[in-house]
């Protein structure tokens, strides 16, 4: 359903044919549109990374907080932006606690002001 590893550009800095997916792309796909109304018979979902455009480096950057997006697509209803990129923002402290490097969800500024910049 998505590929992490796109809008990364390539080892000779051309752009990637494909642009980022950021996680509010991600978080904006309605499952259940998307089958139709009928998700009794979904047995799972997919996300990619493949090794092309990925460095140790950025490993880690290229998946969160968009996978954790994408288990919310998965596992609920879609949900206002505001309630998932709160949601996102507490799940990335987890993720520092545990030392796992992440991409941001937004700006500080807007973590100070969730309401202007996700409204409800």
């Amino acid at each position: 359903m998505y590929y992490l590893g796109t809008g990364l550009g390539n080892k000779y800095g051309d752009e990637s044919n494909f642009e980022l997916q950021t996680w509010r792309m991600i978080a904006d796909f309605s499952l259940k549109e998307a089958m139709g109304g009928d998700v009794k018979n979904l047995l799972g979902g997919e996300l990619t990374v493949f090794s092309e455009g990925v460095i140790p480096s950025n490993l880690e950057l290229l998946i969160w907080p968009r996978a954790a997006a994408f288990a919310s697509v998965m596992w609920s209803e879609k949900t206002d932006e505001n309630k998932l990129a709160q949601g996102l923002l507490n799940f990335n402290e987890i993720l520092d606690k545990q030392g796992i490097r992440h991409s941001s969800v937004t700006s500080e500024w807007c973590e100070m002001n969730m309401d202007v910049c996700f409204p409800k």
